[in-house]
């Protein structure tokens, strides 16, 4: 019985982890300007943002500006793999293509609080910021669906 139980809980302990882990793993959080009223996004509608696909935010009419950290930063790296679904290099190819269809790359920044400033300023605003990073009154964090 005593090795029944153990099984059980170890089981029960790694699913836990699977289930938890990826949302630790992230690192990042998403944030909008305080005044959207949006509370929460799926990764599809977030990345439409990022890749230029939706221009305005349905629910206040807003233009959508979305900015983004350098392709250098670690943080972009796994956003745009994560959200956007694509890796740098077929994000790189991606702008490439849009921008000669005339399309605008989001705004980019060099760091997390350039990222909050810029949010802050802009009601359409949406970025990322490390999971840790200190926000002002001028942001909220969104939950991702």
């Amino acid at each position: 019985m005593k090795f029944k139980r153990i099984v059980c809980v170890g089981v029960s302990t790694i699913l836990l982890a699977l289930y938890v882990l990826p949302a630790f793993a992230e690192g990042y959080v998403v944030i909008v300007n305080v005044k959207n009223p949006v509370n929460s996004m799926s990764k599809s509608d977030i990345a439409k943002y990022y890749l230029r696909e939706e221009k305005f935010w349905s629910e206040s009419k807003a233009v959508a500006f979305p900015i983004d950290l350098a392709k250098s930063n670690v943080l972009m790296r796994r956003f745009s793999k994560d959200v956007v679904g694509l890796n740098v290099q077929k994000l790189g190819a991606y702008w490439n293509k849009a921008i000669a269809q005339g399309k605008k790359k989001p705004k980019v920044v060099k760091t997390d609080a350039e990222m909050i400033k810029k949010i802050g300023i802009f009601k359409g605003g949406i970025g990322y910021v490390d999971e840790n990073t200190a926000l002002n009154d001028k942001v909220k964090v969104i939950s991702i669906e």
